[in-house]
């Protein structure tokens, strides 16, 4: 059996491939979605995903996060009194993630295919690879991230126009995660894609769009007290659900305790949007970067 693992740079997952129908894998704590967090116990144990998330903001120190950006590089990251570099920290995360799946399967996993961003150059898959020969795990193959997705939606399965013999199409995939956002224009030509250009920026993603709604919320309320860790974390999860609220229900709330005293704050879609105009703004000329470098007109894609 092949595991597939997404590794991201907020959060990860992993799927198998089972009776025709992607599964995905459940960690020990019930979720498929698993923070990209790894950090050392009160035992000197590793510890990953929500464990490992959950001791971020209580124990700063002994945990680690976003280290995917800095695959490939020598850049060493602290957790109390070890250091290390960002594929032993993938490893780390990796072999938490072979465990979740081999606890929700029943049975042992060898064998992997890893998604790695488009733009990633040689001593970042490199890197990637390593991390999972770590991990104990033997790494088929890599899988740029924008052709899964193609392959997941199906694009490889629409018919061609029947008065065509090959069919060329042009596909632009968006990927905006917890703290990057991707472009990739791919063209697919019976039934082979091929990426033909990448854009992005490292330093965008759903964080922000986190961060913005918090800022909303600490102006509307006029704070300006300093907060502590376990209240930044409570208003972060609260600006997340508010975040989620906002899409189902076109409006959203924030409901929390600062410094003893309780705030509330309500916005609507309409007023959150304004709030993220710059934000969409950088989505907006960074895909229109992509498309341009592509060669190919907007209506082409």
């Amino acid at each position: 059996m092949i595991l597939g693992i997404d590794l991201g740079t907020s959060n990860s997952m992993a799927a198998i491939y089972k009776e025709g129908q992607p599964v995905l894998i459940q960690s020990r704590t019930g979720n498929s979605i698993i923070p990209s967090v790894v950090g050392i116990d009160e035992n000197g144990c590793f510890c990953t995903g929500e464990m490992a998330k959950m001791r971020k903001y209580s124990y700063p120190e002994d945990t680690v996060a976003m280290f995917k950006s800095s695959m490939g590089t020598e850049k060493v990251f602290q957790i109390k009194d070890k250091k290390l570099k960002a594929e032993e920290l993938s490893a780390i995360l990796l072999k938490g993630i072979k465990e979740d799946a081999e606890a929700f399967l029943g049975e042992e996993i060898t064998d992997v295919i890893i998604c790695v961003p488009a733009f990633f150059n040689n001593p970042q898959r490199k890197a990637v690879l390593r991390a999972g020969e770590l991990a104990g795990l033997k790494v088929r193959r890599l899988v740029n991230e924008p052709t899964a997705a193609a392959i997941a939606y199906g694009i490889q399965d629409f018919k061609p126009d029947e008065n065509i013999e090959e069919e060329q199409k042009v596909i632009i995939v968006l990927d905006l995660g917890g703290g990057t956002f991707d472009i990739s224009v791919m063209e697919m030509t019976d039934h082979v894609m091929e990426v033909i250009a990448v854009c992005g920026d490292n330093h965008l993603g759903g964080g922000d769009f986190t961060k913005r709604l918090i800022d909303l919320f600490l102006k509307e309320n006029s704070i300006k007290e300093k907060t502590t860790a376990e209240e930044e974390t409570n208003l972060w999860n609260q600006a997340e659900k508010a975040k989620c609220q906002i899409t189902k229900e076109g409006r959203g709330e924030i409901r929390c305790v600062l410094n003893q005293v309780e705030y509330v704050y309500h916005i609507t879609e309409a007023e959150y949007e304004k709030a993220c105009m710059d934000l969409l703004e950088k989505i907006r000329k960074l895909t229109l970067k992509a498309v341009k470098e592509s060669k190919y007109e907007p209506e082409e894609v």
